[in-house]
């Protein structure tokens, strides 16, 4: 759960949960993350939409939780490729939010400082044709392609998502802009049917893009999807959504496995109703697949991570003995329902904004990594302190705590 901007003029805030002149295309030998290699020989590039599908040619074999454990930690590239707005179009919407365009040597930055994985939030409903084909605009899709590779080539593994998707009613003010026009993602039965439709065809476009490339290249379902407004939006939602949200991932998945390659043995992220912790006791991992991680976030305790500057109850203090141990349950949690089971868990969001109390938000994120670690599981933070104007971490204690967490 983060803060969305909802004015033409934003500032690069971390808390809201770049573009070349010719996207890159990968060489087959490339494309790659760990120094364990994925393929030899394969890469993938924007051909793959026009070949036919073969079998997967050299993926690793490994468990979920082994690949897991390779990945973490991570860092998301937030406020980019998730970016929108009515006041925005086409490749422009990646500065949308107060960012600078994305940049090779920014990606680079991050994995020499030693992070593995970078998940790429991307929200396509902006550069979407009409039903019933949903076709992606072609710079669009070679963009992500690029910023993907750009994770790639540096050796770090990257997740491309679906993101802002999630429907949001127009507003009722005939003077207001729609900030969401084209939002289609809603858990309902009502909305089962067409969400389905058109979930599978975006991921069957997208999976046909990335078919031939190796293991080091993630795919994530959704981000947090939710009945936008309701009462239990961050709460977990209730029954009717947690079983839409099961069959939104199993559309998802059945999609990308349709489209063959290395697709048919990629590693998929599913998450359930708003990607919160309460709603995973209701997560059905899609047939059975072994090749699935679980996708949450956490952002505990809310008034001390991501609480508006002007919520009355935001604070900058954490560390208690019983504040520690409230988050330990929550990820132990994970690690008892599923890591135990030998089903690997991702955090694909976390943090906590900066409120003044740099030893406090320090002790929060060696804490947090470190308990991951303890119970196996891999942490992507949201925020952290990279700087993509200077190409610094501003407050690298935050990275060194994560880092720490999972020595190499």
């Amino acid at each position: 759960m983060k803060l969305l901007p909802t004015l033409p003029l934003v500032t690069s805030l971390a808390l809201v949960s770049g573009c070349s002149s010719s996207p890159s295309t990968p060489t087959p030998s490339s494309t790659g993350g760990s120094s364990s290699g994925d393929l030899s020989g394969t890469g993938g590039g924007s051909s793959a939409g026009t070949t036919a599908p073969g079998p997967a040619t050299g993926m690793r074999d490994l468990t979920g939780l082994a690949l897991a454990a390779d990945m973490a930690p991570g860092v998301n590239l937030w406020n980019t490729l998730d970016a929108y707005g009515w006041w925005v179009s086409g490749l422009d919407t990646q500065t949308a939010w107060g960012q600078p365009l994305t940049t090779e040597p920014m990606v680079a930055s991050l994995a020499q400082k030693g992070f593995r994985t970078l998940r790429i939030p991307v929200t396509w409903y902006p550069h979407l044709g009409p039903a019933p084909d949903y076709a992606i605009d072609e710079a669009w899709m070679a963009r992500v392609e690029e910023v993907a590779n750009y994770a790639l080539s540096n050796g770090m593994y990257a997740i491309v998502n679906l993101h802002h998707e999630e429907y949001h009613a127009p507003p009722t003010d005939p003077n207001e802009k729609d900030n969401h026009e084209g939002s289609w993602l809603l858990p309902t039965y009502a909305a089962q049917a067409a969400g389905t439709e058109q979930l599978s065809k975006m991921w069957t476009q997208i999976a046909t893009r990335f078919r031939d490339y190796d293991g080091h290249l993630i795919f994530e379902t959704m981000n947090e999807p939710r009945v936008v407004g309701c009462a239990t939006e961050w709460t977990g939602g209730d029954a009717e959504q947690r079983e839409v949200v099961n069959a939104f991932n199993l559309a998802a998945v059945n999609a990308i496995r349709a489209t063959g390659g290395n697709n048919s043995l990629r590693f998929i992220m599913v998450p359930q109703v708003g990607a919160n912790g309460d709603s995973l006791s209701d997560l059905v991992l899609p047939n059975s697949d072994p090749r699935l991680l679980v996708s949450v976030h956490n952002y505990s305790p809310y008034f001390f991570t991501i609480a508006g500057v002007d919520d009355p109850n935001a604070t900058p203090n954490w560390g208690t003995d019983a504040e520690k141990a409230a988050l330990e349950a929550e990820i132990k949690a994970y690690s008892e329902r599923f890591v135990a089971q030998g089903q690997a868990v991702i955090v694909g969001e976390w943090g906590a904004t900066d409120r003044g109390a740099p030893a406090q938000r320090a002790g929060y994120y060696q804490f947090f990594a470190s308990t991951c670690a303890k119970y196996d599981v891999t942490p992507i933070a949201w925020i952290y302190s990279f700087n993509r104007d200077t190409l610094a971490f501003d407050a690298p204690e935050l990275e060194d705590a994560m880092l720490s967490a999972f020595p190499r």
